[in-house]
């Protein structure tokens, strides 16, 4: 029997496992499908299949899209994120920035406190030392990459070097962004996992619409994944 069509599995995950992730906004994890045993899921696809047709699931053109996306689409709504994984919204978030950008920094770590996600502080501790920002653009970039934060946010004074700096790791995809258009744009269709700002060209609240913009979008699927993905191939 094929893979029912796009956006029927819903309802379907019953068995959730405790071993699920959060990956720059979009959920991992082991779950059982009514007609499909998924051993993992992510933001590329169904990883591993067992039961039913592995071929139906090969394709993600299949069957007007029922193919690994048929079961993912179902999953990007936020609100059948949280009736399969009970938490949607929390996320441990790097933050790193240079001196210029060290000020705006801790409005942010607040905001985010505020908003009930755990921060990574990757430095620095005072807005007086001069630093350089690749360092703290790097930082940023593996700790999101090596698994130490599902997000980060790189700040420096116009944005512009940190964001360099981020996306030289593989696998970031650092978005310098202005306003709330912006930011919610970054994430809904270049999957941003970082998030960069200039402290020196915006004002705080400008920012923090443009954070919030940013955490508040959800990943777009249909064209943009392939887009992503040929991002992804550019790292090689």
């Amino acid at each position: 029997m094929g893979v029912p069509g796009k956006g029927a599995h819903g309802h379907d995950f019953v068995n959730g496992t405790a071993s699920h992730v959060t990956r720059a906004g979009v959920t991992e994890g082991a779950f059982q499908c009514a007609d499909h045993e998924i051993e993992w899921f992510g933001p590329l696809g169904v990883g591993h299949v067992r039961g039913g047709s592995v071929g139906d699931l090969s394709d993600a053109n299949d069957d007007g899209g029922a193919g690994v996306y048929g079961h993912l689409d179902s999953l990007t709504d936020s609100t059948e994120l949280a009736e399969v994984t009970g938490s949607v919204g929390a996320m441990r978030i790097a933050l790193g920035s240079d001196h210029a950008g060290y000020d705006l920094k801790a409005l942010v770590a607040t905001a985010l406190a505020e908003r009930g996600h755990d921060v990574v502080d990757l430095g620095p501790d005072n807005a007086t030392t001069s630093v350089d920002y690749p360092d703290y653009g790097a930082a940023v970039g593996r700790a999101v990459t090596n698994g130490t934060a599902e997000l980060g946010v790189a700040i420096c004074g116009s944005g512009i070097g940190i964001s360099i700096a981020a996306n030289k790791i593989p696998g970031v995809r650092a978005a310098l962004v202005h306003d709330a258009t912006s930011g919610r744009l970054a994430r809904e269709h270049n999957h941003a996992n970082v998030l960069c700002l200039g402290a020196r060209l915006l004002g705080p609240q400008v920012a923090l619409d443009a954070l919030d913009a940013w955490l508040g979008a959800t990943p777009g699927d249909g064209r943009h994944i392939g887009r992503i993905e040929k991002l992804g191939q550019l790292d090689h």
